[in-house]
């Protein structure tokens, strides 16, 4: 976008008759090859700046995490010694399982906590690294328009003009970028938005399986254990029955999830291959166009960029529920087979636990219902508050640059 911008910018120059067609190529042709110098010692310094971040940063992790481990490890010798004094062995298992969970939930809280930190200093050094190739572009546009003026390609006060310009541009530069990076932040929090929904719709089919079986193995050990009328011996088959298909059900999920993750992660990658692909094809043409104004340009870049945002955001969002989809259906196919082999086997050993007891399909699948509707009704309260946020972001973006304006005034 910038160095179409320079484009335009001479290409109004040379159209009013101040440079001519050898100086606007002379000028276009070292600006250009000083930037892709430039950019090329940016990026440079930025991997090594970035790689002594990562450094840094595993140290402290493994500084802390090593910290963390020894005090927990003095928390479980001092509990250790405190258990010798309690009679009960249940009490001891009991505090030392809760003793174990709270290590490791203090262990992820620590991981999360030097991830959010190690994040937020890795963005830093990317605006940095923004903030240092933005103020070289500027520097070698004015020292390019100080030579041509110098060579006498350009008349000295047409370079100041030009100068003067190209600075003007950067408040229009600037909006353009807030609503392309405001556009940014709404499809993201977007798409997050719609994995958390298609996850917890994933998470709520497992949990309403598994519960299925435990509480239909539950009740029979209950039924068993009270000695009901009724119910023969041969149930006791039926509960390891249920245990043996509710292992194969899980096991079974496991391993097509795995088939489905490799199908989608090679179909996805050359999806998303042939948009970028496309997207720097459609780039380059916009690059090349130079007989328009200097809005006209900015605003045609806003366009693209935006629709190239929404196509990619809304090409990964297809995949996703492509991908949630076929796992779903694959879930609840297993699941029904699953239940059906159940009752068939229950059917001829325990006729009164295939007709009481099992879990039943109907019961199920309202279940689902229920918890679909509230999870969709939170994505749809999400995706509003994305929206507001979006206009929110722009309205004190454009505040700040007409508070900007009115103080250079």
């Amino acid at each position: 976008m910038f160095k179409g911008l320079l484009s335009v910018l001479l290409a109004g120059v040379r159209a009013a008759g101040r440079v001519s067609d050898q100086g606007e190529r002379r000028v276009l042709g070292v600006v250009h090859g000083q930037i892709v110098g430039m950019e090329g010692k940016v990026q440079e310094e930025h991997v090594a700046r970035m790689a002594a971040l990562a450094a840094q940063c595993n140290l402290e992790t493994q500084e802390e995490m090593e910290t963390q481990q020894r005090k927990q490890m003095s928390e479980t010798s001092h509990a250790e010694r405190l258990f010798q004094r309690v009679p009960r062995t249940q009490d001891v298992l009991e505090v030392r399982s809760l003793l174990e969970k709270l290590h490791k939930e203090e262990m992820k809280r620590l991981q999360k906590r030097l991830l959010v930190r190690h994040e937020h200093a890795s963005a830093q050094a990317q605006r940095q690294q923004a903030l240092r190739r933005r103020f070289e572009l500027h520097k070698i546009f004015g020292e390019e328009l100080e030579e041509a003026a110098r060579m006498g390609e350009l008349e000295k006060s047409t370079a100041d003009r030009l100068l003067l310009q190209y600075y003007s541009c950067q408040d229009a530069l600037e909006e353009v970028l807030d609503v392309l990076l405001a556009n940014q932040r709404a499809l993201l929090a977007g798409r997050h938005a719609q994995r958390r929904f298609l996850l917890q719709s994933f998470q709520s089919l497992q949990a309403v399986a598994s519960d299925a079986f435990s509480s239909s193995a539950r009740h029979i050990r209950d039924v068993q254990t009270h000695g009901e009328r009724g119910f023969s011996p041969q149930c006791s088959d039926v509960q390891l029955e249920i245990l043996r298909v509710k292992q194969n059900f899980e096991e079974s999920v496991s391993r097509e999830r795995s088939a489905i993750r490799c199908d989608i992660i090679k179909r996805r990658r050359q999806l998303l291959s042939e948009k970028v692909f496309e997207h720097w094809r459609e780039l380059q043409a916009a690059s090349a166009s130079s007989d328009v104004t200097v809005n006209q340009y900015l605003q045609k870049w806003t366009e693209i960029l935006t629709y190239q945002n929404n196509e990619l955001s809304e090409l990964i969002s297809h995949l996703d529920e492509e991908t949630a989809g076929r796992t779903r259906k694959m879930s609840l196919c297993l699941l029904q087979s699953s239940l059906a082999e159940l009752k068939a086997h229950a059917a001829a050993s325990c006729p009164e636990a295939a007709a009481h007891l099992l879990p039943q399909t109907e019961a199920v699948q309202e279940c689902l219902q229920r918890l679909g509707k509230a999870a969709a009704h939170e994505l749809r309260s999400a995706q509003s508050f994305i929206q507001r946020q979006q206009q929110q972001e722009l309205e004190e973006q454009r505040s700040i640059r007409d508070a900007f304006r009115e103080y250079c005034r």
